[in-house]
C-alpha cells in the first residue's frame, strides 16, 4: 500500500525551537535552529518511513470559523517568539524548493487540512500516516490513518491507529471530541463543562457515548452534582465538542496526486542552505555538475556517515572475529564512578567507513580485546572514557585527537565546550546532551531495548567528533596552535 505522509508543519516548528537548548544564529543575525531541527525530522520521517507523497499543512495568521463562532477560542497562548517567528517563511522557502506540497487555507487550522488530506488519501486507497505534537489530531485515527504523536523530535512518540488508541483512552477516536467538549482543552481555551476532568469525562464516555447521549440521559447520571453540572454546561459542551471537531472536507485546490514527492530544485536548496549556513544539509545533495565550483567544494566539506555500515557486537566470538586498526573515533558509556570501579555499559567505535557499537555487559573480553587492537582514539573529552577503560585494565589508550581539547585550546575563554554546543555552532547538527539522553534511558540492562537508542546515540555523537576534527584540524594549523595541542596538551589526558 502506498503511503502518504502529513505534517502538521507548525507543530514540528515549535517542537523543534524549543527542543533545540543551543541557538543556532548565522553571521547575519538569522536565527536557524527551528528549521534545523524541523529538517531533521523531516529527513527521518523520509527514512523511517518512505513515503511516496507528502504534504505539511500550516496554519494562517486569519482567524478561523472557531475564532469566529467563540471569540475566547485560543486566548492567552503566548505569542509566537520573534526568533521563531523569523523562521518559518524561510522554512516554507526550503520546501518549495525541496517541492513538498506546502498548504494552508484561509478560515481553516491544519488540523483541518490534515484531516482532510487524509480522508482523500484513504479514499484513494493509500496508508495515511499524519506527525504532529497536537492530540486534537488523535481523532484522525483509523485503520488506514496513523498518528504519530510526537513527544521530542520524531524519535520520541506515540504512534496510534484505531485499536491502539482505544486501548490506551479507553474509548474511540471519534469519541476524542466528545472528551474534549466534557474535560475542554486549556490549550485551545475550550471551556469544557466546569468541574469534569479527564477521568469523570472518560467514564461518561464509557458508559453514555458521546456529549449528545449524555446531556438527553442527564437524568440518570449520578452523583447529583456531577448531574447539575451537565444539565447547567450542556450548552457549553456542545460548543466546546463543535470547537474540537476537525473538519475533513475543507475545500482545497490540492489532490493527492499534487503530494507526489519530486526531485528538488537543488539549485534553489544550495542557495538557501548557503545562505543559512547550513552546511550538513548541503553535503547531502545530490549536486549537479552545472553547479558552480565553489557551490560543490562547500557541499563536500562534512563526511556524511549515513551510508557507513553499523554493526552491534553483543558476543564473545563476534568480538574475537573483530580485529581493526588505524584511528577510531571512540565513545564509553558508564557510570564513570569515582568511589567504586565504573560500571561499563557499551562503547562505540567509528573508523574506516564503519561504526560498532559494543554491548560490554555480554563481552566479559572487551577491555582486553580493545587493548589488544592497533588503535590510535579520537574522541571528544575522551577523560571519562579513558577512566573507565584504565580502571578495567587499559593501560596505555593511544591518543590522536580530542575536541574538547582542541577547541579550549583554540578559545580558552567560552564557557560551553560541550559536543552540542560545538556541532550546533560549527556543523549546524544536532546531538543531544549527554546529560539528558542518559536522564531519559537510564542504564542498560539485559532485558532492555535501551541498547539501540545507545547504539543510535554513539553513532550521532562519532559522526559529530569526526567532522569536528576535521574542522579543527586546519584551524590549530593555520593559528600556530599545533605545537601546544599535540606536545601539550593532548598528551595530559590519560594521565588527568
Amino acid at each position: 500500500m502506498k503511503r502518504i505522509a502529513l505534517i502538521d508543519g507548525n507543530s514540528l516548528i515549535n517542537r523543534a525551537y524549543y527542543a533545540m537548548r543551543n541557538p543556532m544564529i548565522t553571521k547575519d543575525g538569522v536565527y536557524t535552529h527551528a528549521i534545523f531541527g524541523f529538517l531533521n525530522m523531516l529527513d527521518k520521517i523520509r527514512n523511517d518511513y518512505d513515503p511516496e507523497y507528502m504534504a505539511i499543512a500550516f496554519d494562517m495568521k486569519a482567524p478561523t470559523f472557531r475564532h469566529k463562532a467563540y471569540d475566547e477560542y485560543k486566548a492567552g497562548r503566548k505569542k509566537m517568539p520573534p526568533e521563531l517567528a523569523m523562521q518559518i517563511p524561510l522554512l516554507k522557502d526550503i520546501l518549495d524548493a525541496m517541492k513538498i506540497c506546502r498548504i494552508e487555507t484561509e478560515g481553516f487550522e491544519a488540523d483541518d487540512i490534515i484531516g482532510t488530506m487524509a480522508r482523500k488519501a484513504e479514499e484513494e486507497g493509500l496508508e495515511a500516516i499524519i506527525f504532529t505534537g497536537d492530540r486534537d489530531q488523535l481523532q484522525l485515527a483509523t485503520d488506514k490513518t496513523k498518528v504519530v504523536y510526537t513527544k521530542k523530535g520524531v524519535s520520541d512518540f506515540d504512534l496510534f491507529d484505531h485499536d491502539s488508541f482505544v486501548e490506551h483512552y479507553g474509548f474511540t477516536p471519534l469519541q476524542f471530541i466528545d472528551f474534549k467538549g466534557l474535560s475542554g482543552d486549556s490549550s485551545d481555551n475550550i471551556p469544557g463543562i466546569p468541574g469534569v476532568g479527564p477521568k469523570t469525562a472518560t467514564k461518561l464516555i464509557q458508559d453514555y457515548g458521546s456529549v449528545e447521549n449524555i446531556i438527553a440521559n442527564a437524568e440518570s447520571i449520578k452523583p447529583d452534582g456531577l448531574k447539575k453540572k451537565v444539565e447547567d454546561n450542556a450548552q457549553i459542551a456542545m460548543m466546546s465538542k463543535r470547537l474540537a471537531t476537525i473538519h475533513t472536507a475543507v475545500p482545497l485546490d490540492e489532490e493527492i496526486s499534487d503530494c507526489l514527492l519530486q526531485e528538488p530544485d537543488y539549485n534553489a536548496l544550495i542557495e538557501i542552505y548557503k545562505k543559512l549556513e547550513f552546511n550538513r544539509f548541503l553535503s547531502r545533495l545530490k549536486v549537479s555538475d552545472t553547479a558552480a565550483p565553489q557551490q560543490q567544494e562547500e557541499a563536500l566539506d562534512l563526511i556524511d556517515t549515513a551510508n557507513y555500515t553499523r554493526k552491534t557486537i553483543a558476543s564473545q566470538d563476534e568480538l574475537e572475529a573483530l580485529q581493526l586498526e588505524g584511528e577510531a573515533v571512540l565513545k564509553v558509556f558508564g557510570d564513570n564512578n569515582h568511589v567504586g570501579t565504573p560500571v561499563m555499559e557499551g562503547a562505540a567505535l567509528m573508523l574506516d567507513g564503519a561504526y560498532y557499537y559494543f554491548d560490554i555487559p555480554s563481552l566479559p573480553d572487551f577491555t582486553q580485546w580493545l587493548a589488544a587492537q592497533k588503535l590510535t582514539f579520537i574522541g571528544h573529552d575522551l577523560k571519562p572514557s579513558y577512566y573507565m577503560l584504565m580502571c578495567h585494565g587499559f593501560d596505555a589508550p593511544q591518543t590522536g585527537f580530542d575536541t574538547a581539547i582542541a577547541q579550549y585550546v583554540l578559545d580558552a575563554t567560552r564557557k560551553n565546550y560541550s559536543l552540542t554546543a560545538l556541532a550546533n555552532e560549527y556543523l549546524h547538527y544536532t546531538v543531544e546532551e549527554e546529560k539528558d539522553f542518559l536522564a531519559s534511558h537510564g542504564q542498560m540492562d539485559l532485558f532492555s531495548s535501551n541498547t539501540g537508542a545507545y547504539a543510535d546515540y554513539g553513532f550521532s555523537f562519532c559522526t559529530a567528533v569526526l567532522n569536528l576534527q576535521n574542522m579543527q584540524k586546519p584551524m590549530l594549523a593555520s593559528e600556530g596552535l599545533e605545537e601546544v595541542f599535540y606536545n601539550i596538551e593532548l598528551p595530559l589526558i590519560a594521565v588527568m
